[in-house]
């Protein structure tokens, strides 16, 4: 059990502050009780219509941002000579769990960046209870640059909390995260401070850079191309829109370069967080939300708060997409799951946050959080409402028709009908246009897959409610996702030979 300094409240820990559980108690005694003591179908009418409201907001939104995305390219890049004497340090931290079969690899990967190793350090984050990967790094011919750090066994089982003890060995002037999937590109990191250099000298504010997150995957299965064209239309549409309207792009997990000194600003801010151990006391930065499952969306809040701003640019790190349901579902439900924690979290004190990030970057970024996940959880509701309302106006004698059409008003239902068809066909456009506008592979024939698009909604909504049932029973457990499924494969795409000890020790 831990204890904390200071800034208890800003992380997940605590599921609902008195305020939240105070507002929650009055909406379930309210709703009840003006229900009883009015007509009730003059409620359920306004519940409804509050429904709709949020959806039509919500989908402005994302509207809004892919639009604004689809009309804006990242800026093209000159980069720095790995000769650059004025070339910053860089510190990655890579968290590793249960990852023995990936981790050649993710070595043979790092190994071929193409950055002065002097101005490198590579931190393995291990767990201790994963003695299976302990072992395996201890008995590997490492680069010199790479050093293992043992992360222990207190408070969450989460790749944040191996982050935020990382970051007490971390000695660069930048700091990045990769996965022990993941594939950056050689010249990561030189386009990482190319970008950098360019977005600080228009605006000193810019201390995050996001890369492009992409999957090397697609045709493993119908989940991995779903996977595939949501990324596409997240990393380059959605969060490059909500870049140039000014709004707060949520991080994703991995390839996102921070100003070392500006997440130290964090952990001035939201305090360290205590653990015992073994009757030590290990002490950790609160710099990642250790207790979050969806940290990286919840930092980029955290440094919004300082009055931080994130860039984005052109980099592209290959990952590798789940290719079975089952792996996608604990998937999608970690991502849903965490980003209503981050949402209750950033809601939590209202009037400050809004003052802070200001009142539409404030309520942009908490629809977001709390928008996606409720509105999949919604979605079969409101499917099976609009429907019926569509039938009940065009064929006679269908049961309850009366009732139906009185619950919608006119303009709600317009509202309604336009959400379902001219929405839905939107977003159904989403998936097939990724698809169609890669020209570098042969990826358009996964255009056929995003027919299927309802049914990979229905599965996100069961994700939605699963995840629904995980903020209430297991808040902070992190899923694991598997990797290395296919290494065959992997090699075959990427053009990469099955990596030897004697390779891996020659990246030193």
């Amino acid at each position: 059990m831990s204890s904390h300094k200071r800034a208890t409240a800003a992380t997940a820990e605590t599921f609902l502050t008195r305020g939240q559980l105070l507002t929650l108690g009055v909406i379930i005694a309210v709703v009840p009780t003006v229900w009883a003591f009015t007509d009730g179908f003059r409620v359920a009418q306004f519940l409804l219509v509050t429904v709709v409201a949020g959806y039509t907001l919500f989908s402005a939104l994302k509207l809004a941002a892919w639009i604004a995305g689809a009309r804006s390219t990242l800026p093209n890049l000159q980069l720095p000579s790995v000769d650059d004497p004025d070339l910053p340090t860089y510190t990655i931290l890579v968290p590793l769990y249960q990852e023995v079969e990936v981790f050649p690899r993710l070595v043979a990967a790092l190994g071929e960046l193409h950055y002065p190793t002097e101005r490198l350090q590579v931190l393995l984050l291990l767990e201790e209870r994963d003695t299976a990967m302990v072992d395996a790094v201890s008995s590997a011919s490492l680069p010199k640059h790479f050093t293992p750090v043992i992360v222990p066994d207190v408070g969450p089982q989460t790749k944040p909390k191996a982050c935020d003890y990382g970051m007490t060995f971390a000695t660069g002037e930048y700091t990045v995260i990769f996965d022990a999937e993941d594939r950056p590109e050689a010249d990561h990191l030189l386009k990482a401070v190319a970008s950098a250099r360019l977005e600080r000298s228009k605006d000193p504010r810019v201390v995050c850079m996001q890369a492009i997150l992409r999957f090397w995957n697609p045709r493993s299965g119908p989940p991995s191309a779903f996977y595939w064209a949501e990324y596409i239309a997240h990393f380059e549409w959605m969060l490059v829109g909500m870049r140039r309207l000014g709004l707060i792009p949520p991080l994703g997990g991995t390839s996102n370069h921070f100003l070392t000194s500006a997440l130290w600003e964090v952990a001035d801010r939201y305090g360290q967080l205590e653990f015992r151990h073994g009757g030590q006391q290990v002490t950790i930065p609160n710099i990642w939300d250790p207790f979050n499952v969806t940290e990286d969306a919840d930092l980029a809040a955290r440094l919004a708060r300082l009055g931080y701003r994130i860039g984005l640019f052109s980099a592209v790190t290959l990952e590798e997409a789940p290719h079975r349901l089952g792996v996608a579902l604990r998937q999608r439900t970690r991502w849903l799951q965490g980003y209503l924690v981050t949402g209750l979290v950033h809601t939590r004190n209202p009037i400050r946050s809004a003052r802070e990030l200001g009142p539409l970057r404030y309520l942009a970024f908490n629809a977001f959080m709390l928008g996606t996940p409720i509105s999949l959880a919604l979605n079969p509701l409101v499917w099976t409402l609009t429907i019926y309302l569509l039938l009940a106006q065009v064929l006679p004698g269908v049961p309850g028709a009366e009732f139906t059409n009185g619950l919608f008003p006119p303009a709600v239902s317009y509202v309604g009908i336009a959400l379902m068809v001219v929405g839905n066909l939107l977003f159904f456009a989403q998936n097939i246009l990724a698809a169609l506008r890669r020209t570098d592979g042969d990826e358009a024939g996964l255009a056929k897959w995003m027919l299927l698009t309802p049914l990979w909604w229905a599965f996100t909504s069961l994700s939605a409610y699963r995840g629904l049932w995980r903020l209430l029973t297991a808040r902070s457990q992190w899923e694991k996702t598997p990797h290395g499924h296919d290494q065959e494969l992997e090699q075959l795409v990427l053009g990469k030979p099955e990596p030897t000890p004697a390779s891996v020790q020659a990246a030193a």
